[in-house]
């Protein structure tokens, strides 16, 4: 299962925070013990490039097909890219209803149990 992007980035984003604090930490604490620190700054950012570099190198490949940059810069865009087609959707059809009048039968239910409605009944003083 391959991590979804947001992951991705938030993992990326944690390993440059901690390698940039220990860079800075180091460098200070270098800074303020060793008489000549030029020497060891450079150690240290050296070092810290090349376990960047090895981590890079470590990292999770997707599972695409490798391209030269050359091709992904070349090719057409509308290869990237489908195609969509937007069909509009047909309403339900409506139950079938009789075309007639109404009944007398339905009349009188429609008058007598029609109104579900509560009248309000305020105190009038």
């Amino acid at each position: 299962m391959s991590p979804r992007p947001s992951q991705e980035a938030v993992s990326l984003l944690a390993t440059t925070f901690v390698l940039l604090g220990g860079l800075a930490t180091t460098t200070f604490i270098l800074t303020t013990a060793v008489d000549n620190p030029l020497p060891w700054i450079l150690a240290t950012i050296a070092g810290t490039a090349s376990l960047a570099v090895i981590f890079w190198l470590l990292r999770d490949r997707q599972d695409r097909p490798q391209m030269g940059w050359w091709v992904r810069m070349f090719r057409s865009k509308t290869e990237r890219h489908s195609t969509w087609h937007v069909r509009r959707r047909s309403p339900p059809p409506a139950p079938a209803q009789p075309l007639a009048p109404p009944t007398v039968e339905q009349v009188r239910d429609a008058a007598t149990h029609g109104s579900t409605w509560v009248p309000r009944r305020d105190k009038q003083s």
